[in-house]
């Protein structure tokens, strides 16, 4: 069965607790319909079934899936919960007949998310300008959603080059701040999110509709809750809308991770504190416990316009 490795780490709509990641960047459909084709009106396919419960099926097959025999490091810095694994999508059924591929070929760029990691990432997947670059015009018009794994250094000096992108026009995008992705986290210095300067830039990204804002902090830390000062902020878009979280609410999440990251830092449980992991022989520091985590996703959507 033809299958595709997505680029980036297309991810499914569902989340399955684990995760999604590619390679070579191709266009899902390479062959244009230019003409005619047969509209297979005596295929039971078509005849009998009818087009919301066909179009289930395909979705259901053009999913993303975990790519169980490409695991990431259980260590990594970018291994987490639901990304936990490469992704992989068949799309043989695009081949079956040119009705088929004519109802489906934009289905595996609007149904999956398109995950960037801009840094620790796996493999170093950031380069979502070549990635776009490397899908058609349509394949771009279709994408829904685009996901930034990053850190707040590059969210204040790096956003604003990727936002530039003319390739690159989702309706939404979500931003990921993992928890070794906070200033200083190896050295216990306390949460800070600065005033989102950074967020002019969405302006720049014109078909946007909503953002969503996922941060990860040890449980420990759940105390230092910046997400209330969050709910403050506004976001202009290049249309004269503005985002805010009116009508939304704070969700929060758990769960259980790894208690060390990338063979470098280890979670000390008796001092409360990280450490370097110093060079030793393999296997010295045994089996690492796991480390719960506090998960606080805000949503922002466009502000309702008052008549």
């Amino acid at each position: 069965m033809h299958c595709i490795i997505l680029n980036m780490a297309c991810r499914s709509r569902k989340r399955r607790g684990r995760s999604r990641s590619p390679q070579p960047v191709r266009s899902l459909v390479a062959a244009k319909l230019t003409r005619d084709y047969s509209d297979q009106n005596g295929c039971p396919l078509f005849a009998l079934i009818p087009p919301e419960l066909r179009h289930e099926i395909f979705v259901l097959v053009l999913t993303s899936y975990d790519d169980e025999t490409r695991p990431f490091p259980p260590t990594a810095y970018y291994t987490r919960k639901g990304y936990c694994y490469h992704q992989r999508i068949h799309t043989a059924l695009l081949a079956t007949c040119r009705r088929i591929c004519s109802e489906t070929r934009d289905l595996p760029i609007s149904l999956n998310e398109h995950v960037f990691w801009f840094y620790r990432g796996p493999e170093a997947l950031n380069d979502a300008r070549g990635y776009f670059m490397g899908l058609t015009p349509n394949q771009r018009d279709a994408v829904q959603r685009v996901h930034f794994f990053t850190q707040l250094y590059w969210l204040r000096n790096g956003f604003a080059r990727v936002c530039a992108f003319p390739e690159m026009r989702p309706k939404h995008l979500k931003i990921t701040i993992r928890h070794s992705d906070w200033w200083r986290w190896e050295q216990n210095e306390r949460l800070r999110m600065e005033n989102p300067v950074w967020g002019k830039n969405l302006k720049m990204i014109q078909s946007l509709e909503s953002l969503e804002i996922e941060m990860e902090t040890m449980e420990r830390d759940k105390d230092q809750d910046i997400a209330q000062g969050m709910l403050k902020w506004k976001f202009n878009l290049f249309d004269g809308r503005v985002l805010t979280t009116n009508g939304t609410e704070i969700n929060r999440d758990h769960w259980i991770g790894q208690s060390s990251y990338g063979g470098e830092y280890r979670y000390n449980a008796d001092l409360n504190a990280w450490e370097m992991i110093r060079a030793s022989p393999v296997g010295e520091y045994g089996p690492e416990p796991g480390l719960e985590y506090n998960v606080v996703t805000l949503r922002w959507q466009p502000e309702a316009q008052t008549g």
